[in-house]
């Protein structure tokens, strides 16, 4: 019975990751479906989420999302899965260009982790790491965001 749960488990994950790809769905069911890739930790998603990190429902309403409406859920879904969404958030950091995108994954490494101290030293780790000079720039530039930024949990 154990077995059959968790290949239900692992066969529900692999549906809810499709629809999130889906270019066909709406922005609503792939926040419903991040939602539920985070309420089930499902590490396998978090490249996923993290390169959606601001997809929100838009107009569209649900009752099991309305409190969540305006809310990027990718963004709470990567904080539930915790721990192994860092590399992909790191990446962000690194990566992207996008001051909403980078101020976000800023915010989601900061929920994960609990403590600036902490956060610095994952930056400082990822920029010693680092060989592209613009990767580089963009997580110095994060590290000096989280030293001026005021955290909410």
């Amino acid at each position: 019975m154990f077995v059959n749960y968790n290949a239900e488990c692992s066969r529900f994950e692999t549906e809810l990751l499709n629809i999130f790809r889906d270019a066909k769905s709406s922005d609503l069911q792939r926040c419903e479906a991040a939602f539920y890739l985070g309420e089930m930790h499902d590490a396998g998603a978090v490249n996923d989420l993290a390169g959606n990190i601001l997809l929100i429902p838009g107009g569209e309403t649900s009752d099991r999302l309305s409190l969540l409406s305006f809310a990027p859920i990718p963004a709470d879904a990567l904080v539930k899965i915790g721990i192994p969404s860092i590399p992909a958030i790191v990446r962000n950091l690194a990566e992207n260009d996008n001051a909403d995108v980078r101020s976000l994954s800023l915010k989601v490494l900061y929920r994960i982790e609990g403590d600036k101290d902490i956060v610095q030293l994952r930056l400082l780790k990822a920029i010693t790491a680092q060989k592209d000079s613009n990767k580089t720039a963009r997580l110095q530039a994060a590290l000096k965001s989280l030293a001026k930024t005021q955290f909410d949990k």
